[in-house]
């Protein structure tokens, strides 16, 4: 059933997004250390996690600026 999105809705999308961005930031720190606990200093290995992880943010973030446009769009409907 197509219904508009409600503030909690709204609200939800926006806290499901920040929530995945913040656990792609843990990884990101996760994966710039070895195994040691020890940070990674090669450029391009870092390089390549930081890009990898901005891609991954990115998403999260245009998801929640989606949500926000569809809230505010009035003729754009969420499917619960």
């Amino acid at each position: 059933m197509l219904l508009p999105m409600t503030k909690e809705e709204l609200s939800r999308c926006y806290f499901k997004g920040t929530s995945r961005a913040a656990l792609i930031m843990e990884e990101l720190y996760e994966a710039i250390h070895d195994t040691k606990g020890s940070p990674i200093e090669d450029y391009d290995t870092v390089k390549q996690y930081v890009d990898e992880a901005i891609k991954k943010v990115r998403l999260e973030v245009d998801i929640i600026k989606t949500a926000a446009q569809e809230k505010l769009g009035g003729d754009d409907h969420y499917i619960r």
